[in-house]
């Protein structure tokens, strides 16, 4: 049998720190590594569990174990790992000694990434194989199993945080000898609540040695809780005996009993406490209250029992039976509900004289019922008692049913005779209706410019005045009396018809007039087009007169005359009847006429064009015939007057006619895109300047000027002075310092 031992130092310390139980400061107990009180009482194989609990999830774990002389590991696996380590590659077991008596247990995750090694954060983390020593069991001692280099760590914020550090913890081990035994259980294994409501919970303690101290811990689920300070002795307990009852955590409880003059609790079984839970608003289903942690101290302090087992309490909310109740209570309303309506459709001749009322009181009664078995919580225990009535409700309903179905058959045959004459009326007016609403939709469809609201809302009128009449007369006779409704649909039908007859007309004059506005357009289509071709035509012989295209033009008004001719045919072809479609495509006509204006614009364009490249092109070549004419003036002069220097005369006239070039090809530049070409050449001018080039040879001339600055006196070679110089000929220039200078002045 496994046990923990509990002292009384430790449940009056328990109980001095209760306090801070209540809001769960519980680490430094549940952060540990224990094994538990265990009995060995012969030689066979035991597996002793080593608990680890912890308050967060362990991402790794080591510790040292060690067995005392009395005991041995046993087989090739000495320390075996527990279902709650979750990763194969997790754990190991290594001896720390050459006997084999300590082992090393290492839980830790070998690989990323970081994850829990195992699972839940309280229970056995391995089982330690061992046997007993040869002639220990007949010793009945006691011994125990030491922990020792506790390491354990969580993994949080992303940093690697140590729960458990070099802690020291063992177990006792009782060889040959039982301990004292303990069970702890609840006097109800099921029992029922109404959310809202509480209950009171008494607790059995069975056991074969007396205890003056107990604590166990009682664990509830959502929706239910221990009531606060709830916690009681019966007459088991001594009056002097201390009680605890503290929530550490959500959902648990511990409950403590401690008697500080080890006064023992009485007898060996039967109610030793209770307790009350009380069920939340909300509380609607089944669930279950466990227990755990057991703990409990003997009159002889040296043998202590813990982990006593018993089976949960289940608990059931009382709402569930009642809203199952009302469910059916709901469903009998409803199948009363279709009771009246099968009556109402079986026997409608008599329904009113058929009513629920009886059978609502005897529903209103069984309601009351279910909520006073509720209320004294007898509903789930007595729910078919209680709800035994239902079936004679049912039972009720189904006469009230059969009892209107005889009542109606007395009347079915007046009835029978009237319905089918009225029957007969009325078919001879749904088939007017059906005829009108044809019509009206054949004119939406087919007519659809055309509405007579006014025509149509007095035919509809006709045919609801026979309706009602017809309503009127079967009224008349429903409690007694033969049906005569008589409808004449003649005069009716004759309306309906000259319905469709006017939106035929209507439609007809609307085709005309379509037609006449559509041919219309198109015509006034032509004409414009006409008139565009009048002001083409009348454009190009003004701005473009040297072109002409005699056969475009004529093609372009055939083409007007036949969409014309063509629009004409088509307006006669729908005289009588069709919709008339001309169709003219003004599109194509158009382009034909820009193309005319178009074909003239790139005429002329073409004309000045060539115009100015042949004005180019002559005085380029009069250009040429200045250099012609400039190299041989420069050769004949070489040859006249080898000794004579005239480069800077010579070179003046060669810049003067490259720059004339550069004017003549800026000129021809500037209307590449637009203008005409105006010469800028003056080919009388520089051909005279290379002629002088000669003259300025034969006088000796310096040089060539354009005009003279400073104070100088000018004489032309007959001797007369000037005031100016005389341009086109030779000047002598009389300086200050009375030098002379013979100049050529260009024009």
């Amino acid at each position: 049998m496994n046990f923990k031992k509990v002292s009384s130092a430790l449940l009056r310390l328990a109980l001095c720190l209760s306090a801070l139980l209540a809001f769960g400061n519980m680490r430094a107990q549940e952060n540990k590594v224990y094994v538990p009180n265990t009995a060995i009482l012969d030689y066979e194989v035991y597996q002793i569990p080593v608990y680890l609990d912890t308050a967060e999830e362990v991402y790794a774990a080591n510790f040292d174990i060690t067995l005392p002389e009395q005991l041995q590991f046993y087989g090739e696996n000495p320390v075996i790992a527990s279902d709650r380590v979750l990763k194969a590659n997790t754990y190991s077991c290594t001896p720390q000694t050459p006997d084999g008596r300590t082992q090393r247990i290492v839980i830790a995750k070998t690989t990323l990434p970081l994850e829990p090694v195992l699972s839940g954060k309280s229970g056995p983390a391995c089982y330690l194989v061992v046997k007993a020593q040869p002639g220990t069991i007949e010793s009945k001692g006691t011994c125990q199993i030491s922990i020792s280099k506790i390491s354990a760590a969580t993994y949080k914020d992303n940093k690697v945080t140590p729960i458990i550090k070099n802690g020291v913890s063992s177990g006792n081990i009782y060889l040959g000898h039982d301990v004292s035994k303990c069970k702890i259980y609840s006097t109800e294994s099921n029992i029922v609540i109404n959310p809202g409501t509480e209950h009171t919970i008494s607790m059995n303690m069975d056991n074969n040695h007396p205890n003056y101290g107990m604590l166990f811990h009682v664990i509830t689920p959502e929706g239910l809780s221990v009531v606060d300070n709830s916690l009681e002795i019966t007459t088991r307990c001594q009056s002097s005996t201390t009680v605890s009852c503290n929530a550490v955590g959500n959902n648990k409880w511990v409950m403590m009993l401690y008697n500080d003059a080890k006064e023992t609790i009485e007898g060996n079984s039967g109610v030793f406490c209770t307790f009350r839970i009380a069920a939340d608003e909300t509380y609607d289903g089944t669930s279950q209250i466990t227990f755990t942690r057991v703990e409990a101290v003997d009159g002889d302090e040296t043998h202590s029992t813990v982990e006593g087992t018993w089976e949960p309490i289940t608990v059931t909310s009382g709402k569930i039976a009642l809203d199952k109740a009302r469910a059916e209570i709901a469903m009998l309303r409803s199948e009363l509900a279709e009771t009246m309506a099968d009556i109402a459709e079986q026997a409608p001749l008599v329904k009113d004289k058929f009513t629920a009322n009886d059978i609502n009181a005897q529903i209103d009664a069984l309601e009351k019922a279910v909520n006073a078995a509720y209320e004294g919580m007898t509903l789930t225990s007595d729910y078919d008692n209680v709800m035994a009535p239902a079936q004679t409700i049912r039972d009720a309903m189904d006469t009230l049913l059969s009892e209107a179905v005889a009542a109606n058959k007395a009347e079915a045959d007046r009835v029978a005779a009237n319905k089918a004459a009225y029957d007969a009326d009325m078919a001879k007016i749904a088939g007017l209706q059906k005829k009108y609403d044809d019509t009206v939709a054949i004119i939406k469809a087919e007519y659809a410019e055309y509405e007579n609201a006014e025509a149509e809302a007095a035919v509809q009128t006709a045919i609801n005045d026979a309706k009602a009449a017809v309503e009127a007369a079967f009224q008349a006779v429903a409690e007694e009396g033969v049906y005569d409704g008589s409808v004449d649909p003649e005069s009716i039908e004759m309306q309906i018809e000259k319905l469709l007859a006017d939106a035929k007309d209507a439609e007809e004059a609307k085709r005309v007039a379509d037609n006449k506005a559509a041919y219309d357009a198109d015509m006034a289509k032509i004409n414009a087009l006409q008139d565009k071709y009048d002001e083409t035509v009348l454009t190009i012989k003004d701005e473009y007169k040297d072109f002409e295209d005699v056969r475009a033009e004529a093609a372009v008004q055939k083409a007007i005359n036949d969409a014309k001719e063509a629009v004409e045919a088509a307006f006669q072809a729908v005289a009588e009847e069709g919709v008339y479609d001309g169709s003219v495509d003004t599109e194509s006509i158009e382009k034909q006429i820009e193309k005319l204006l178009a074909d003239a614009k790139e005429a002329k364009e073409a004309k000045r064009v060539a115009d100015n490249k042949a004005a180019y092109d002559a005085d380029m070549a009069d250009i040429a015939k200045l250099r012609k004419q400039y190299d041989a003036m420069i050769e004949r002069i070489g040859k006249a007057f080898p000794d004579y220097d005239g480069k800077e005369q010579a070179e003046i006239v060669k810049t003067a006619i490259d720059e004339a070039e550069k004017d003549v090809e800026n000129a021809y530049a500037d209307v590449a895109e637009e203008g005409e070409y105006e010469s800028p050449l003056d080919y009388e001018q520089l051909s005279e300047q290379i002629d002088n080039l000669y003259d300025l040879a034969v006088s000796g001339v310096d040089t060539i000027y354009t005009e003279l600055d400073g104070d100088v006196r000018i004489y032309t070679l007959d001797g007369i002075r000037h005031t100016e110089l005389v341009k086109g000929q030779v000047n002598i220039l009389v300086f200050g310092d009375n030098t002379c200078k013979k100049i050529f002045v260009r024009k």
